[in-house]
């Protein structure tokens, strides 16, 4: 495969671990983008946690576009596979500094910020929020932006959620971004850096074929179609299947896992695009929860707060919520959210015994028929799920989404609640309530839905309703939380979306925090 880094053409093989040696070109299937990055002497790029959370090793990602634009994205590299980077742009923190008519090197807006506010003490988490930064400012240029000072603000601790600084405290570095982003000659400096890679690359040579090599040499495959990933999966089996790698990525770092041969499915049309036909919404299971935020963004906005809280930025440009729901993860945070609009997945079976390229059979599936257990589904070996189909109507209701954890951004659900109600006034007709972060699998309470919708909202029925909520879940006790913890919290929060629903105006938690420190500044 060919892709560029930092301006220059890389070529390399992906072959299983007996082919690999010790060559630079030849990688491992499941070699991290950090891993190839380190051993090619850019170290610059640094490993932390190597799960996706502290941001060390962030880099930027470009690609283009179906119309010729070049996106990029600010993504974790100690769990993005180098596999995923044919005919894309990797630039690293090595590579933002731009050679003068003189040859002499020019710091990045972002560098030259990050000195000028003081923003690096011991270095470390430096280059990571230094990526993180360019990438929110290559955003704000494409979109023609020039933020005012607090929007500007926001789009930077967006940016950088997911950057974990020790030493020198986020003050100086949130000030380095600001700067940039509100600068009115930030623009062309970055606008001037990529027009010759886009050119020379991405755009004039689109994407290379994604079939690889002869099949017996094979070891990384991106399906450019539906029929091609139904061969593949027949083969295989849907173990193999990545896309954002945000889940699976950690078998390899965490649990040192080895994987010989791996199906990404980033490059198949058909579970990258969402569309609306006939009432309903569908959304590829391939689409990155980025993505999805600008979809529901009039749509739904209790949905894209929801998602601000879902990882950090650089999870969010990756992560795919067909991931979220295939890995079966208790704590997983759409699932609840799907479960009350009454989502169903579309699944596609493939023939393990076809030689050649076979198309699959759909077939459709409740979302709230699909968990079994614990991090089991109804998937068989040769079935992956690729489309997840939300009503309109379900979402044009009442809806609020709650999410608890020990902290605001980037941590995992201590109780995640799900609620969506229609009615008329008091009387509801429909009610939907789900959970996660409380048992074994996402799950609805059919039970406490049906009290609901018996007889008028009142305060009498808001109470009897929580407390059958309390005595029908049967919560976990894990590190997160206590179970009497989590019974109460689902209570309350149930509470909370009945009294919303009938008109009480409740601020979130960040509000609070957002009206305090406005009060500190100003008192």
């Amino acid at each position: 495969m060919e892709f560029m880094l930092n301006d220059e053409l890389v070529s390399v093989g992906i072959a299983d671990a007996e082919r690999v040696g010790q060559a630079e070109t030849v990688l491992a299937p499941d070699t991290t983008i950090l891993k190839m990055l380190r051993s090619r002497g850019l170290v610059g790029t640094k490993e932390g946690c190597a799960s996706g959370d502290c941001g060390a090793c962030t880099v930027m990602l470009g690609e283009a576009k179906p119309d010729g634009e070049v996106s990029y994205r600010a993504i974790n590299a100690c769990i993005s596979l180098a596999g995923s980077l044919a005919n894309k742009h990797l630039i690293t923190v090595e590579g933002l500094a731009q050679k003068t008519s003189d040859n002499q090197q020019q710091l990045h807006p972002v560098q030259s910020a990050m000195v000028d506010c003081h923003g690096s003490q011991c270095g470390f988490c430096t280059p990571g929020f230094v990526m993180s930064l360019a990438a929110v400012a290559k955003q704000v240029c494409q979109d023609n932006e020039q933020p005012e000072r607090e929007d500007a603000r926001m789009k930077v601790l967006d940016a950088i959620s997911g950057n974990l600084c020790r030493c020198t405290g986020y003050r100086p570095i949130v000030e380095a971004g600001v700067s940039v982003l509100t600068s009115s000659d930030t623009q062309t400096a970055i606008d001037g850096i990529d027009d010759e890679i886009s050119s020379n690359f991405l755009q004039q040579r689109g994407f290379a074929s994604q079939k690889g090599e002869p099949a017996d040499m094979v070891n990384y495959y991106r399906p450019g179609s539906l029929a091609e990933l139904d061969t593949l999966v027949g083969r295989f089996g849907n173990k193999h299947i990545i896309a954002g790698c945000t889940d699976f990525a950690l078998q390899i770092t965490q649990r040192w896992q080895t994987y010989k041969a791996l199906i990404d499915v980033t490059s198949v049309p058909a579970l990258l695009t969402m569309t609306e036909t006939k009432g309903m919404l569908h959304v590829g299971a391939a689409v990155t929860y980025t993505d999805i935020e600008r979809q529901f963004k009039n749509m739904s906005p209790a949905f894209v707060h929801l998602l601000s809280r879902l990882g950090s930025r650089q999870i969010r440009n990756s992560g795919t919520m067909g991931g979220n729901i295939g890995t079966a993860s208790p704590i997983a945070d759409t699932p609840p959210v799907l479960l009350v609009w009454d989502a169903e997945l579309v699944i596609r079976s493939c023939d393990p015994d076809a030689n050649i390229e076979a198309p699959g059979v759909e077939s459709k599936i409740a979302l709230s028929d699909f968990y079994l257990d614990y991090r089991q589904t109804r998937l068989q070996e040769h079935q992956y799920i690729s489309e997840i189909r939300i009503p309109r109507q379900a979402i044009n209701r009442f809806h609020r989404f709650y999410k608890h954890s020990k902290r605001m951004e980037d941590d995992i659900s201590s109780v995640m609640g799900a609620f969506c109600f229609d009615g008329n006034g008091e009387q509801l007709s429909h009610a939907r309530v789900a959970f996660g972060g409380m048992a074994a699998t996402p799950l609805r309470v059919p039970v406490v839905e049906a009290l609901l919708t018996s007889e008028a909202l009142s305060e009498n029925l808001v109470g009897l309703a929580c407390h059958l909520l309390s005595q029908t879940l049967t919560p976990m006790t894990d590190v997160r939380a206590s179970a009497e913890f989590r019974a109460e919290m689902a209570a309350e929060m149930l509470s909370r979306a009945l009294l919303e629903y009938l008109g009480q105006s409740l601020p979130r938690v960040d509000e609070l925090a957002i009206a305090g420190s406005i009060e500190v500044k100003n008192a």
